[in-house]
């Protein structure tokens, strides 16, 4: 499986959408984390994963990495449509809570305006 990993940005009212599609890995998680630190710097980010085939651990650390780091900012990293496989790794390795988990950008723009 390659690690390639391809985006696009959706501006929403309280987010940008990040789309996701191919691998998040070690190989590709200096780029990710560039991509989502510079969002957080302004605002509030929805990672949509719906079509990321394959997150290896590392890309389940830069997915936490990120998340910490944009809630020292006062912001949030929210992941959409999260394969329960990597919710599952999620939960072993004790970062579930980590984590806002959405099925719809609708959602996820509610959860920011609560958590925030």
């Amino acid at each position: 499986m390659g690690t390639r990993l391809e985006y696009s940005i959706e501006d929403r009212d309280a987010a940008r959408v990040v789309h996701l599609t191919g691998s998040l890995t070690g190989t590709n998680r200096p780029a990710f984390e560039a991509l989502v630190e510079d969002i957080t710097q302004k605002g509030n980010c929805i990672i949509n994963l719906s079509a990321v085939l394959m997150v290896s651990t590392s890309g389940i650390a830069a997915l936490g990495d990120v998340s910490l780091s944009a809630r020292k900012k006062g912001k949030r990293v929210v992941l959409m449509g999260t394969d329960p496989s990597i919710i599952r790794t999620m939960e072993q390795l004790d970062m579930y809570d980590h984590f806002i988990f959405v099925d719809s950008v609708d959602e996820g723009l509610l959860k920011i305006r609560h958590y925030t």
